[in-house]
């Protein structure tokens, strides 16, 4: 403890830090939301899949269907 006292400088690493701390491991992952994109895919416009209208309304229904089921079940078992 005296020893990491006394040391100053830039140098100076205290010897209860390993050499691998966390912090200083590179990270390796995805990008953050501020990097910029890659030069391949810069150019890229995202648009959303086109919507049919029948599928979705069907599905609607299936979906609100499944709901009223699932909260039957819920209200039963209460």
């Amino acid at each position: 403890m005296l020893a990491a006292l006394r040391c100053r400088g830039p140098r100076c690493v205290p010897a209860a830090v390993p050499a691998w701390s966390p912090w200083l491991v590179p990270s390796r992952g995805r990008k953050s939301r501020h990097d910029p994109p890659a030069k391949s895919k810069a150019s890229r416009l995202k648009v959303p899949p086109p919507v049919d209208p029948a599928e979705l309304c069907v599905i609607t229904e299936r979906y609100r269907q499944h709901r009223l089921v699932l909260s039957a079940l819920r209200y039963w078992r209460g």
